[in-house]
């Protein structure tokens, strides 16, 4: 009985140790397959990316390049896509949930561009980024893009913007920002029409085409709801609007 017994915990231990060995092996190789990222080895980071000294406060958590060479009349051609996807440098629950949000975000980004193939026009998805840091302000701004292209080779083109407040350890909505800075969608509306990109092209529409660009408009700036902070420097902000069948817009802004 006891021998039997016995039998049965072992059993147990080499079905646990096999479980957990199963489950390592997923997370390293079927979940980093998931958002298409490369596995290196001998290094830190799980992608193949060392994460830097504290004094970075964004870092490049996937940097990788994908060339596509071609032939024309020209001779040998040659195209570089890049995908690039950030992270905050702070250790945090809050920005450990910002970076966890980007690499969502951007997980069918990296699945592409490691899918691409040369025969789709030669386009790849592909992402980039930058990012901000006044010097009056305790807060780090991300601007982010991503390309993905479909099977007929056009192209769809998103933005993000990821925002986190050092000093009060907090992450921050576009909206939040701009009500801080005192600027309405209102005041948003109005610097578009002034725009002198914006001007030219809104101009050369009929009657009801320019109808229905404002209401693109109208809908792109309720709520701050496809409003981008593009850039952040001292004493102004950029703003790129990301408006419905018609070009991207983007207007500057005096802030204290």
């Amino acid at each position: 009985m006891k021998k039997k017994i016995m039998n049965i915990i072992v059993s147990l231990v080499v079905l646990i140790l096999v479980l957990i060995v199963g489950y390592l092996l997923y997370d390293k190789y079927v979940q980093n397959k998931k958002i298409g990222i490369k596995v290196e080895t001998n290094v830190p980071n799980k992608y193949g990316v060392a994460k830097p000294d504290a004094s970075i406060l964004v870092y490049s958590y996937v940097d990788q390049e994908k060339k596509f060479e071609f032939f024309n009349e020209n001779g040998l051609n040659e195209i570089n896509y890049q995908l690039r996807i950030p992270q905050l440098n702070f250790t945090t629950k809050v920005v450990e949930g910002i970076n966890s949000k980007i690499l969502n975000d951007f997980s069918d980004v990296a699945v592409e561009f490691d899918n691409a193939k040369s025969s789709v026009g030669y386009k790849s998805s592909e992402s980039d980024y930058d990012f901000f840091n006044p010097l009056k302000d305790n807060i780090v701004y991300i601007f982010a893009s991503k390309i993905l292209v479909n099977e007929t080779g056009s192209t769809t083109t998103t933005y993000y913007s990821y925002i986190y407040d050092v000093k009060n350890d907090k992450e921050l909505t576009v909206k939040e920002i701009l009500i801080q800075k005192g600027i309405t969608e209102e005041k948003i509306i109005d610097a578009i029409k002034q725009n002198e990109h914006f001007i030219e092209s809104y101009e050369n529409k009929t009657d009801e085409d320019q109808k229905k660009i404002m209401d693109e408009i109208a809908k792109a700036v309720e709520n701050f709801s496809k409003v981008n902070i593009e850039g952040a420097q001292t004493g102004s902000i950029q703003l790129l609007i990301n408006i419905n069948n018609f070009e991207n817009v983007c207007v500057d802004f005096e802030v204290k």
